[in-house]
C-alpha cells in the first residue's frame, strides 16, 4: 500500500502527455443506427466492431484499455526510477527504486528462502 502511494505521488509529478483528453469518444459510435431504435449499438457499434476480447480475458472494454495503458505507464516509470542512481536518500524515488530492486533480486530472495 505504501509503495503504491509513493508511486502515485511520483506519477502526479508527470505532466499530461496529451492535451486532448476526451470524455466521450464519438469514434466508437455507429451512426448507421438511430438512437431511438438501438441506442446500445449507436453508442457502442464501432467499439464492438473494432475491439474483440483478447485471448486470456473474459471481457474487454474501455476500462480494460485504460487499465492496460496505466500499467504500461507505471512499469515504464518504475523502470526509469530503478536506474536512477542519483536519487536523494530518503526521497520517494530512492524508496521506490530500492523496494523495486529488492523485489526483483530473485537470487537473494531464493538464498533467504533456503536459510529459513
Amino acid at each position: 500500500m505504501a509503495f503504491a502511494l509513493l508511486v502515485l505521488i511520483e506519477l502526479t509529478d508527470l505532466k499530461a502527455q496529451s492535451g486532448n483528453l476526451v470524455a466521450i469518444d464519438t469514434s466508437n459510435f455507429d451512426f448507421s443506427y438511430k438512437t431511438e431504435d438501438d441506442f446500445y449499438n449507436y453508442v457502442n457499434g464501432n467499439w464492438l466492431k473494432n475491439n474483440s476480447i483478447p485471448p486470456g480475458n473474459s471481457s474487454w472494454g474501455t476500462f480494460s484499455v485504460v487499465d492496460q495503458q496505466q500499467a504500461e505507464i507505471l512499469k515504464s516509470l518504475i523502470e526509469e526510477i530503478a536506474i536512477d542512481n542519483n536519487a536523494i536518500y530518503g526521497s520517494d524515488r530512492q524508496i521506490i527504486r530500492d523496494f523495486y530492486l529488492a523485489a526483483m533480486d530473485s537470487v537473494t530472495i531464493e538464498k533467504q528462502k533456503s536459510i529459513c
